[in-house]
C-alpha cells in the first residue's frame, strides 16, 4: 500500500460530523485525486463525485492519505475514505469520501465523517488544545 503525503500543511480545520466527506481546497483535492485515481478505472457523476472500481472499502490496492495538522501527522486508511456503493444494474462501486470546495480559501479544511470515522477527537477546552486517537 502506498501513501500520499498532501503538499503542505493544514491551516486551519473545522471537525464537523455533520458533514459526510473531507471538503479541501481545489489544489489540495486535484494533488490528493491524481494519486487516488492513477492507475484505476475511476469515473466522475454529474455533480463531480469520484467512483472507482474497488474490491471493498478495504482494498488495499488504494493508497493512505497522510495530513498534518498542527504538525501531528495523521493517516487516512482506503477503509475510511472509499465507500461501498451499489446501484441497480450496475457493479459494484467505491464512492471517493473527498471532495473539493472552491468556497474554502486561505488552506482551510472541512473534517467530516469521512476524517471522524478514524479517529476520536478529544477537545480540551481548559487548555486550548485538541488531539486525536485513531
Amino acid at each position: 500500500m502506498s501513501n500520499i503525503t498532501v503538499p503542505i500543511s493544514v491551516g486551519a480545520a473545522i471537525f464537523d460530523s455533520g458533514t459526510s466527506l473531507i471538503y479541501m481546497p481545489n489544489q489540495e483535492y486535484n494533488v490528493i485525486r491524481k494519486e487516488i485515481v492513477k492507475g484505476k478505472r475511476c469515473y466522475y457523476d454529474i455533480n463531480g463525485d469520484t467512483y472507482c472500481k474497488c474490491k471493498n472499502e478495504h482494498d488495499a490496492g488504494y493508497p493512505n492519505i497522510t495530513i498534518d495538522i498542527g504538525n501531528i501527522k495523521l493517516s487516512i486508511e482506503p477503509k475510511w475514505y472509499l465507500m461501498k456503493f451499489t446501484y441497480s444494474g450496475a457493479n459494484q462501486d467505491c464512492f471517493l469520501g473527498i471532495s473539493s470546495d472552491n468556497t474554502l480559501s486561505g488552506n482551510y479544511w472541512l473534517l467530516g465523517d469521512t476524517f471522524l470515522r478514524a479517529y476520536l477527537v478529544l477537545y480540551d477546552k481548559g487548555n486550548d488544545q485538541i488531539g486525536f486517537i485513531g
